[in-house]
């Protein structure tokens, strides 16, 4: 696993964090809307009960599952945190953390480091390489 496909997946639990948060409300919409019709007459079961039923089912093992992915993101992002602040050299941390952990962009770091794009890139490169060198290599 190279350094950036480490690092990276931050992002994309992140972003699988997203999704299930709007499948989540997605399903509680639907759990709102739907309505079990009961009558002095007549007791409507099966299928409207069915479906009520299976629609709590599936709304609370997302959730179980979103949880679960809560908790591995927190996990993974205080890991990789505590890797970049155990770097040499304080431009490498402020670079890796700023692009890997707060999303932001390269130009974005230059601009709050008052550095040039082109440098911030060289920089982001570095610290790459002395991440996979201080850190990946070791695990493999």
């Amino acid at each position: 696993m190279t350094p950036k496909q480490f690092l990276r997946q931050l992002r994309k639990i992140a972003a699988n964090i997203e999704v299930l948060q709007e499948e989540l409300t997605r399903l509680r919409s639907r759990l709102e809307s739907t309505t079990v019709q009961l009558s002095a007459d007549r007791v409507q079961t099966s299928q409207t009960g069915d479906r009520f039923a299976d629609a709590i089912a599936d709304l609370a093992d997302k959730e179980l599952y979103y949880m679960d992915m809560v908790e591995e993101y927190e996990r993974l992002r205080q890991r990789i945190v505590d890797l970049i602040l155990g770097m040499d050299n304080p431009i490498h941390v402020q670079v890796l953390y700023g692009r890997y952990v707060k999303g932001r962009s390269l130009s974005a770091i230059a601009n709050e480091l008052a550095y040039s794009y082109d440098r911030i890139k060289h920089v982001h490169g570095e610290a790459l390489q002395a991440f996979d060198e201080k850190y990946l290599r070791r695990e493999s």
